[in-house]
């Protein structure tokens, strides 16, 4: 059961959350949260820590117990606050806002892509008393996805440059549209296209390079 707890929603969380407090103590419940891989905490309503599972002590590089009767303030910072306090202000208010998806660096590690849920927590009379929330490191996820976005994009301008090259009879065009291309892929300063005719490199076409390199030639099979 808890080997799939990092492919769980909210939903799943609270459900979990629910029918083991019913079984078990508060102190054993606690063990189970601290499986959970990723940020489990409980705020109340002045927007303090009530609890704060192992993940916090991981991700932040603080001890756990730090967090207990914190701020959320205090913990995230004034603009990771002020990013997330609409959604803390929709649960308090009784709903449960949509999960969120952020850049966010915990005690200045490498920035995390992040899911945040949030669900408020009703006490017998309806009255909302607190609220639960789940932070889930999608980084490697969202990593795999732009790649793949990337791979799509150049594999588009592969496309519309043979496209560019086959409607381009003239050698000049060609050229253009190669050094164009490489404009595409690569950011750089200058760009150039180089050609060998028996032992010499010379560059053929050129954006960005002062004159002097435009007519620069190299002998002795030595390209660049």
């Amino acid at each position: 059961l808890l080997a799939g707890l990092g492919h769980w929603g909210m939903s799943e969380v609270l459900a979990l959350n629910s029918t083991i407090a019913a079984r078990i103590g508060e102190p054993d419940l606690a063990v189970v949260a601290d499986c959970v891989p990723g940020l489990l905490s409980y705020v109340t309503r002045d927007l303090r820590f009530r609890y704060a599972n192992r993940c916090y002590a991981e991700w932040f590089n603080r001890p756990q117990s730090e967090f207990i009767g914190k701020t959320v303030l205090e913990v995230l910072g004034p603009a990771a606050f002020q990013a997330v306090k609409p959604y803390l202000d929709q649960a308090f208010a009784g709903e449960t806002p949509p999960p969120f998806e952020r850049y966010h660096s915990y005690d200045g590690g490498p920035p995390r892509f992040v899911r945040s849920s949030i669900a408020p927590d009703r006490d017998f009379d309806g009255t909302v008393k607190g609220i639960i929330v789940l932070v889930e490191d999608l980084t490697d996820r969202k990593r795999a996805e732009d790649s793949e976005k990337e791979l799509e994009r150049q594999l588009t301008l592969l496309i519309e440059a043979s496209g560019s090259l086959l409607a381009s009879p003239q050698t000049a065009d060609v050229l253009r549209t190669i050094v164009d291309l490489a404009k595409r892929f690569i950011e750089a300063d200058a760009y150039s296209l180089w050609r060998k005719t028996e032992d010499v490199w010379q560059i053929v076409a050129s954006d960005g390079l002062a004159a002097y390199y435009n007519s620069m030639v190299v002998s002795g099979g030595h390209g660049i």
